[in-house]
């Protein structure tokens, strides 16, 4: 009985061996092996062990404080200041826990709290990270040249501290010095190759500068680097960065994974918000909408996902809904330029243009000029019948602003949309009076001068921008895409290629380059240099497209789909792709395949330019139906006034008059300065007895009086009307400018006749009419050269 006693194991000794009940393991055991599981990223088992701690000892000061950074680390900020109180309660001090407070503060968005604190001294986590919460806290508060002037002497005498290299190079980041910080960040790469710190700042700004391939490819590397202990925070940026710049490429699948991969790791708004994005991406904006609702709802003051929700609401129609979501936006981030153009754009849409300039106005004298910002003030303007109204309104409040820089520049811009090239000119060149180091006035000086044809000038001006940039890549690229647009190919090409020459891993100045060596005929150099965009950024569509259009151009018609067809093969729904596989099947004659194409690209992301490449293609091939896909659009996009310009273009071809003038009238209504919309109802308008032809003709003459199609038109309804002294010289400049139109030397002739000149309108009918090329008035050229009026 004894021994079977003294064998036998009872419920309470088989706790004790087991250790289950833990009354043998103390405390110091307990955090000791949380801080081993914090190192090696075990947080669920480290807190485990600090809260069975802090249960039996609430007093416990080195639990509190473990279990705050084990919170930091875990992003759980209201986890780490209830911490941080109960350690402090308990009796916490010294520099490691300094360093704990102060880095929650940051956490909490709180820099001049720790400024504050260390300046008092009620905080001292000694020597470097004194300096380095200092530099963190004036950069949180702008003040990147303190923060510099706090970290440099400590990297002097430390240059293999990384953190403090990295602050550096997110202090010069934040002043615009791009490539110093990069620099900075392959210094502190070359002494510490492991750590994941540099690799992802050096992505984050990679991808502020659009270089979206090199800026991932860092961003994976940093996330290869990172140990299963590093805080959440930085493993949550990196794969936030690394789904955002495989967006910006287009690279939907990647991207979903990544996302993926964060909403698992922190479920949060930003994770949704990004998941919402790609929905978008994929043409999706059903499920986009419903995700950025959920987030809305879970965040309501989410100012991002707000902005997104309301641009995607507007994509699809639903004005009213999309108004209320940017207005939100306004109203809490009233310099938000992006959503002031989105809520106008909306309210334009709705017929308020009054309500749409006034959200415009307050940003014209506070952003930098934007083309589609003064594109919607000139419209809201001009639909309100007060446009020039407007710009003398701005002209006065620069005037009692003179130094008021984005409101010159938007003025200069307002000015030249409007055809005052010599005001915008004046107006750029009294700014530089009081800015004289402004490099964006300069450029905007330099464009006005190229539109006024002055090269020489321009050219001045881009020299000084550049050397008050001492060189800088993104200025000459700059300098070299204005003379580009001005096709002013040679000097184009100077500036670009300096700009290659500065920053060689730029993909987009390589592929540039290779648009001015295009245009110069330089179709071998051009290759080099799409071929070093296509290193730099593999599969990148723009390069591709580029190649294939030059493949096309030889005469290499199978190589051309080749190169589109690698793509697709890797990403088979790049609706990009697809739409250039449509391009290069219908180059080749191949219209069934091109449709395909065309029509699976829009069914991914629907555009307006593969709406026309589809109609123009089925009324090529004599398709049943050739203007739905137009029709489709405008369903989807109604104020789209290019695309209902060109569905009138097809009435006009049908001679279905009424249709089209349907068409012109609300592409009139979307951008009242259209030449061609004005000019193209104003010949409908003759053709059906409306008197408001003359007067469109004219506003469209006004608007572009070298064309030779609208001299035409204005000199026809007035030839029609008996105002032949004024017709003939306008036709006479139309028939100058397009010699080989037989329609317009018909109406030259009729012009001439009916003003008394006979034997020369005679002369032009008797050649228009000796040939065989047919014209819609020739019946009536012949009948004008047999009648008596032509003798």
């Amino acid at each position: 009985m004894n021994a079977a006693r003294a064998g036998s194991v009872g419920p309470l000794a088989v706790c004790l061996l087991l250790s289950g009940c833990g009354l043998f393991i103390t405390p110091q055991h307990r955090i000791a092996v949380a801080s081993k599981d914090i190192k090696a990223g075990r947080w669920q088992e480290a807190a485990f062990e600090l809260r069975t701690v802090i249960q039996r000892d609430d007093g416990n000061a080195g639990a509190w404080q473990l279990l705050a950074e084990l919170s930091l680390d875990a992003a759980d900020l209201n986890g780490a200041q209830s911490a941080l109180t109960h350690a402090l309660a308990a009796g916490a001090r010294g520099p490691d826990f300094d360093a704990l407070r102060i880095q929650a503060w940051l956490a909490a968005g709180q820099p001049q709290t720790v400024l504050d604190a260390i300046t008092r001294r009620t905080v001292d986590p000694g020597e470097p990270r004194r300096s380095l919460a200092l530099a963190r806290a004036y950069l949180a508060l702008g003040r990147a040249d303190d923060a510099l002037q706090t970290l440099r002497p400590v990297v002097a005498q430390q240059p293999d501290l990384t953190e403090a290299r990295v602050v550096i190079a997110a202090a010069l980041a934040h002043e615009g010095q791009l490539d110093q910080a990069l620099a900075e960040l392959d210094g502190a790469m070359q002494h510490d190759s492991t750590s994941p710190l540099p690799r992802l700042m050096r992505g984050s700004i990679l991808a502020s500068r659009g270089q979206y391939g090199a800026a991932e490819a860092s961003l994976m590397a940093a996330l290869q680097r990172m140990p299963l202990a590093q805080p959440l925070p930085d493993r949550g940026r990196a794969l936030v960065l690394l789904t955002e710049a495989r967006l910006a490429q287009g690279k939907t699948d990647a991207a979903a994974a990544s996302q993926s991969t964060l909403a698992k790791l922190a479920p949060s708004a930003v994770a949704g918000l990004l998941g919402a994005r790609i929905e978008l991406a994929r043409g999706d904006l059903t499920d986009g909408v419903d995700k950025l609702e959920g987030v809305v709802a879970q965040v309501p003051g989410y100012t991002a996902a707000r902005l997104y929700l309301g641009a995607a609401e507007l994509a699809r129609g639903d004005l009213q809904q999309a108004q209320e979501q940017l207005q939100h936006v306004v109203q809490a981030e009233p310099d938000n330029l992006e959503a002031r153009k989105l809520l106008a754009t909306a309210r334009l849409d709705l017929g308020e243009p009054e309500s749409a300039l006034a959200v415009l106005i307050p940003t014209l004298g506070a952003q930098t000029a934007d083309p589609q910002l003064l594109s919607l003030a000139g419209a809201a303007g001009s639909r309100t019948g007060n446009g020039a109204a407007l710009v003398r309104q701005l002209e006065r409040k620069l005037h009692s602003d003179p130094k008021n820089e984005p409101l010159a520049l938007n003025v200069a811009g307002l000015q030249a949309r409007t055809g005052d090239l010599a005001a915008a000119r004046s107006t750029l060149e009294a700014a530089l009076t009081t800015s004289p180091n402004s490099v964006p006035l300069r450029l905007k000086l330099a464009r006005v001068a190229l539109a006024q044809g002055d090269l020489k000038a321009a050219q001045s001006v881009l020299d000084q921008a550049i050397a008050s940039q001492r060189g800088q890549a993104p200025v000459v690229e700059q300098a070299g895409i204005l003379l580009l647009d001005a096709n002013q190919y040679d000097a184009a090409l100077a500036r670009l290629a300096q700009a290659t020459t500065l920053e060689p891993d730029n993909a987009l100045y390589w592929l540039n380059a290779a648009r001015a060596q295009l245009a110069l005929n330089q179709t071998a150099a051009a290759r080099e240099s799409l071929g070093r965009a296509a290193q730099i950024h593999p599969q990148w569509l723009p390069a591709v497209g580029m190649l294939a259009l030059m493949d096309l151009h030889a005469g290499d018609g199978p190589g051309a789909l080749r190169r589109v067809d690698a793509v697709i093969g890797g990403k088979p729904r790049d609706a990009g792709a697809l739409a250039l596989r449509g391009y290069v099947e219908a180059a080749l004659g191949n219209s069934a395949a091109a449709v395909a194409a065309y029509e699976q690209a829009q069914e991914i992301r629907p555009t307006a330019v593969v709406a026309v490449q589809l109609y123009r293609l089925k009324l090529g091939s004599h398709s049943l139906a050739p203007a739905k896909p137009l029709q489709d659009w405008l369903t989807r996009e109604p104020n789209d006034w290019r695309v209902h310009a060109v569905l009138a273009e097809y009435f006009l071809g049908q001679r279905s008059w009424r249709p089209a003038a349907a068409q012109l009238e609300a592409a009139l209504q979307e951008e009242p300065q259209s030449v061609v919309a004005l000019n193209n109802l104003a010949w409908i308008y003759s053709a059906i007895g409306d008197p408001r032809a003359e007067s469109l003709a004219e506003r469209a003459y006004q608007l572009e009086p070298q064309s030779g199609e609208v001299d035409d038109t204005l000199g026809w309804i007035l030839a029609n009307q008996h105002e032949s002294a004024r017709a003939v010289p306008l036709l006479a400049e139309a028939a100058r400018r397009i010699p080989a139109d037989p329609e317009i030397a018909y109406h030259y002739a009729y012009a001439l006749i009916a003003d008394g000149n006979p034997g020369e309108g005679r002369r032009i009918l008797t050649r228009i009419l000796s040939t065989s090329q047919p014209f819609a008035s020739r019946v009536d050229a012949q009948r004008l050269l047999n009648s008596k009026t032509a003798i």
